[in-house]
């Protein structure tokens, strides 16, 4: 079942006067929050701490013992994509490969595969030399006899990074390397937009200027919203654009991977993990939830996408059935259980770089067609499911190609000035590249996205602000072609309608009367 929908049977359960979880339950969630508010220190007080403890023990035991026993990622451990190895090998066979951030998690584990597919030999790029950094999961059965050479080498230093693909000449490049943390990337904006944007176009100008075939870039499911302030989720939904955008050259072959939490490498987990060490658990919130991949997924994705590459364009692979999202509570819970031990948790918030509530119009509501978690709406239009293997692929939503260039131009001149600068031009240049789209898209269907996003019963059932995703809305406006909602309704004669084909005047009418329920809705929440 899709989470949008569980929102709706929970809200529908709210109004008719049923809790989701029991009261008790929702009681001794609010007593943790007032023991320990936002805002202040860590509770380390000898009263404040034994209270949280008491009230996670009590938690605890409300979630049910029994059922916290089970880890709640057990299914995604189970989950798996199917490749053709085949087909793999034939792709592979004799080729040097080159991975980016091939010391990380995923590269390891990716590279330990490769050595078993044929390939001749592998070149591993990453910012740090640690050769003891990361273990890949399983390499009982890997043959070492492949070689693999290892740079130090930062992707940002189109020097250096060029002169190892003159020397190597690798014919497929899988592009790994990023800043990934949401959190760190609000703090650390420069290295962020500069690994994350700026590092990606110097190994696409690698791959094109040296003639590799393929190139696959590791995305995030964070790129899938249709506008984001967030700085993680912006730098890499700007690099699928480029990437996008460069594959129509028909130099070298992209391809786009979106991957979301892999459970053995989730930094949540591994935050969590240092928490407990430490005998006290701060979460952002009780209910915070996340999908999750294993690492044999993701591995088994970036192979699978050598297969769907395409020339002309660069599509998006994703798992097709994600699962259920995890509540990072339920984690936290279960990891306090198996220690034996009375470990407190409070909450502190939810810093920048996470959203807050989806975007209802994220995902497709109409019933006609499968949800699929990874993809928007728009991109779901032209998705193709590969059932046997559990993946999906889509192209990227047509955008203006002018638009992405200047917004490059302006990200990189803000860039040399001020992080306040840069994180305006990324957030103003997702927004270009995002309204060119909407003004590409079905006008029916943004109307359609519009409707699922701003259903003001559900928002309000769910405690959710419609404001918060003003932008978002201001943008699907725009899109279909009229005015600001913060403005009256303005009916624009059909001429006036940035769509290739001409709208009908069922279409002004419905926008119309969806932005009078906008604008009643936004009334009565200013009256409130």
């Amino acid at each position: 079942m899709n989470p949008i929908y569980k929102m709706r049977c929970s809200n529908l359960l709210k109004v008719t006067g049923i809790s989701w979880m029991s009261l008790r339950k929702s009681e001794i969630l609010n007593s943790i929050w007032e023991t320990a508010p936002i805002g202040l220190s860590e509770p380390i007080k000898a009263d404040i701490f034994n209270r949280l403890s008491l009230l996670t023990q009590e938690l605890i035991d409300i979630s049910g013992r029994d059922q916290l026993q089970v880890d709640p990622f057990k299914e995604v451990y189970d989950r798996q994509v199917k490749i053709d190895q085949t087909e793999v090998v034939d792709i592979l066979k004799n080729k040097t490969i080159l991975v980016t951030g091939g010391r990380g998690f995923v590269g390891t584990n990716l590279i330990a595969k490769l050595q078993n597919l044929g390939v001749k030999k592998i070149v591993a790029l990453d910012i740090t030399d640690d050769q003891n950094q990361q273990v890949a999961i399983d390499c009982s059965d890997v043959n070492h006899h492949i070689p693999v050479v290892y740079y130090k080498c930062d992707v940002r230093n189109a020097e250096t990074t060029q002169a190892i693909f003159a020397a190597e000449h690798p014919q497929i490049v899988f592009h790994l390397a990023a800043q990934r943390l949401p959190g760190l990337a609000e703090t650390q904006i420069y290295e962020t937009v500069s690994t994350n944007l700026f590092g990606s176009l110097n190994i696409i100008e690698c791959c094109e200027k040296y003639q590799v075939a393929g190139c696959i870039f590791s995305s995030t499911g964070k790129a899938s919203r249709y506008f984001t302030p967030d700085i993680y989720a912006g730098t890499k939904k700007i690099a699928e654009w480029v990437f996008s955008d460069r594959a129509k050259s028909g130099n070298c072959q992209f391809g786009i991977v979106r991957f979301t939490h892999v459970v053995e490498n989730s930094p949540i987990s591994a935050e969590l993990d240092t928490r407990i060490a430490q005998g006290l658990v701060s979460l952002h919130a009780p209910d915070r939830y996340i999908y999750a991949q294993n690492i044999s997924e993701s591995v088994n994705l970036l192979l699978k996408s050598l297969t769907t590459l395409q020339p002309g364009t660069a599509e998006i692979l994703s798992v097709r059935d994600i699962g259920w999202p995890v509540n990072t509570l339920d984690v936290a819970l279960h990891k306090i259980l198996q220690t034996g031990k009375n470990i407190p948790i409070y909450f502190k918030g939810l810093p920048a770089g996470y959203e807050r509530h989806v975007f209802m119009g994220q995902l497709d509501l109409s019933g006609q067609r499968e949800v699929l978690p990874m993809l928007n709406v728009l991109e779901g239009v032209n998705a193709k499911v590969d059932a046997d293997s559990n993946t999906v692929t889509a192209p990227i939503i047509p955008f203006d190609s002018t638009v992405l260039a200047h917004a490059l131009a302006q990200i990189q001149q803000a860039s040399i000035t001020t992080d306040a600068d840069t994180r305006q031009a990324v957030i103003q240049g997702v927004k270009d590249i995002a309204l060119s789209s909407f003004c590409l898209a079905d006008p029916y269907l943004l109307v359609d996205i519009l409707n699922w996003g701003t259903n003001v019963c559900e928002l309000d059932a769910a405690g959710i602000d419609m404001t918060y995703h003003q932008d978002t809305i201001d943008l699907l406006v725009a899109g279909i072609g009229l005015c600001n909602i913060t403005k009256a309704p303005v009916k624009l004669p059909l001429s006036a309608l940035p769509h290739k084909k001409l709208a009908k005047s069922e279409l002004i009418l419905s926008i119309n009367l969806q932005l009078e329920r906008l604008l009643s809705a936004s009334a009565s929440q200013v009256a409130v």
